[in-house]
């Protein structure tokens, strides 16, 4: 699935039961994972959450992010 994320918006915490694999495609997003420091993603950088781990994703608040989201 690609999603386009506004600048400054960021999802909840959540996670998914299988996992899931971003792969940003433009702009400037962070990610966290739970008692984890918080990521900063660019074109290009991707990242894998595993099954039920708790995190959040969403963009800068400068910039606008986008991305693929793949979940097994």
């Amino acid at each position: 699935m690609r999603v386009f994320v506004p600048a400054g918006v960021v999802t909840h915490w959540h996670s998914h039961p299988r996992g899931q694999l971003l792969h940003v495609l433009d702009g400037a997003g962070l990610a966290q994972r739970d008692s984890g420091e918080i990521i900063e993603l660019t074109k290009g950088d991707s990242v894998w959450f595993a099954p039920d781990e708790k995190h959040w994703h969403g963009a800068t608040k400068d910039s606008t992010f986008s991305y693929i989201s793949i979940q097994p």
